[in-house]
């Protein structure tokens, strides 16, 4: 079937939820219990307009593949890997109707309504549906004790923290009241065994205002690959190109062609060569970095920080964009370098010369909005001296590009799907030694540029979390919404560690960096302007 992920899986439980309940002054989980799994990859098909199953029991039971496995081997008790994301409302939502746009999700996406079960040292588990499935087990209500939202940020922490019940699916949905102004929020997190952030995005936009344009974006995504391919012209290839139009119009069209391939394939040869060179430095850098920045001694604390940040411009990234030559990634990449390295200089602790991050990278077609994980990642090491915008800019750039041209997010997502399809082999000190390296894990998700309605709603504020890499470390997730764009950090509370608040002071400098950055690029276009003119 289409509308099934060609990946999932499962994920651990300590304690359990309930539809409606108040948290605890504090919360520390003991220890949990992993189920391992990898799944096999069903044909491609179209994923818009799923036939739903007319019975739980006509679902298949694929095992998890390797890229899910390892999500299940970097979970701890202390460390959940989940994703999730903040809605919020300018009204109380209905719950009754919450749960019925949300069963939704479970039709088109039976992973929803699915328990992976069966592992061992050999086989990953399986995903069977789940014992008497109830959408009411996955939404629940609460209301803020204080209206403020500090006093959400606080719940959603706490919240956070709770692992799964491991006998159902790994998903919850908190609908939160109380909010400031009689706002209301819903805030969905999913084990990310289930899928990636794309995909976790996109199959929550199934059940909102913009599955008619997901439907005609696929649409024409699909139209587009099926239309025919323009034969190739002298006059566009390298060579060929310099000779007259005559001499060019002479050519056979067969020869054209071979020269078209021969011009393809010496190009995809260096392509490789050099990706494969780029894979073997972020090897070799990956295993000799020693993080000093974010960590502390001793196990890693429980409790956690969510902050988020105020939104900045589309069209103010644009100015800098054109200013500086860069992408937006790499404007959001530079901001993002120059917030971790103010707080910590505020602290006297900037103890080291770069800022290693995960950069996970989506190997998603455009047209593919199926449920599940593909998704590879690299490691990148950004300056944390004072550079200016213009230098910083300059490395991001090169940094992110190198981590474009690496063929090792490629050969990563292979290797993992073949090798750690048996759970064993992926031990906890392999994982711990990679995970805890970097200082966090950077990802941007794009959401709608228009403003989307949900349960009869509009979403007024849209933010995304990825989860933790490893101990100490910054959990970040950048996403566009409505032509603005946010920044969120989940993070351990290390307060007691010598990094008080690091969240919500890294979130609060986001917005003053940036317009450093934009007050930069327009010094920038004005001064090129300048030159113009005096030529």
């Amino acid at each position: 079937r289409a509308d099934r992920p060609t990946h999932v899986q499962p994920i651990l439980a300590v304690s359990f939820y309930r539809p409606s309940y108040t948290l605890p002054d504090s919360f520390l989980p003991s220890t949990t219990t992993s189920i391992l799994g990898t799944q096999s990859r069903p044909a491609q098909r179209s994923l818009y307009l799923p036939t739903p199953p007319t019975t739980m029991t006509t679902i298949a039971k694929p095992s998890l593949r390797g890229i899910d496995n390892i999500f299940l081997q970097l979970e701890h008790p202390r460390r959940l890997m989940t994703v999730s994301s903040l809605w919020y409302f300018v009204a109380p939502l209905d719950i009754a109707v919450v749960e019925q746009e949300l069963k939704r999700i479970t039709v088109e996406f039976p992973r929803f309504a699915q328990v992976p079960r069966g592992n061992s040292f050999w086989h990953t588990a399986r995903w069977e549906p789940a014992h008497n499935f109830n959408i009411k087990d996955h939404v629940v209500s609460y209301t803020l004790t204080e209206s403020s939202e500090k006093e959400l940020k606080k719940y959603l922490s706490m919240t956070i923290a709770l692992p799964f019940d491991q006998e159902k699916p790994r998903w919850v949905a908190h609908i939160v009241y109380g909010l400031p102004d009689g706002k209301s929020a819903m805030f969905m997190k999913v084990h990310h065994c289930l899928a990636d952030g794309q995909g976790f995005v996109r199959s929550l936009l199934t059940c909102t205002s913009a599955k008619d344009s997901i439907n005609a974006a696929i649409a024409a995504s699909l139209a587009a690959k099926s239309a025919p391919r323009p034969r190739a012209k002298a006059s566009q290839l390298p060579i060929l190109s310099s000779l007259s139009s005559e001499t060019a119009a002479q050519i056979p069209q067969p020869l054209v062609e071979i020269w078209a391939f021969m011009i393809f394939f010496l190009t995809y040869f260096l392509t490789v060569v050099v990706g494969l060179l780029h894979t073997v430095r972020m090897g070799v850098r990956s295993a000799t970095f020693q993080r000093r920045g974010f960590s502390y001694k001793g196990e890693q604390t429980a409790v956690k920080s969510i902050a988020w940040s105020d939104d900045v411009s589309i069209d103010d990234i644009r100015v800098v964009r054109k200013a500086y030559g860069a992408s937006l990634n790499d404007v959001m990449v530079a901001t993002v370098t120059r917030c971790i390295r103010s707080y910590l200089s505020e602290l006297g602790k900037v103890e080291d010369e770069e800022l290693m991050l995960f950069i996970p990278i989506s190997l998603r077609r455009p047209d593919d909005w199926s449920f599940q994980n593909i998704t590879s990642a690299a490691w990148a090491w950004f300056p944390l001296q004072d550079k200016s915008t213009k230098h910083l800019l300059r490395s991001v750039r090169h940094e992110m590009n190198g981590v474009k041209a690496s063929s090792g997010p490629s050969i990563g997502y292979s290797f993992i799907n073949s090798v750690f399809r048996l759970p064993g082999l992926a031990t906890r000190g392999f994982i711990d030694f990679f995970a805890n390296k970097g200082h966090g894990v950077l990802t941007n998700v794009p959401g709608p540029t228009e403003p989307i309605t949900f349960a009869n709603q509009q979403i007024i504020e849209y933010r995304a979390l990825p989860p933790q890499t490893g101990k100490g470390t910054l959990g970040m997730g950048l996403l566009s919404y409505n032509g603005k764009m946010n920044l969120s950090i989940l993070t351990d509370e290390m307060a007691a560690m010598g990094y008080p608040d690091a969240a919500e002071k890294i979130c609060g400098r986001f917005v003053k960096e940036f317009e450093i950055i934009l007050e930069d690029a327009k010094r920038e276009a004005r001064e090129g302007e300048e030159t113009k003119k005096s030529q």
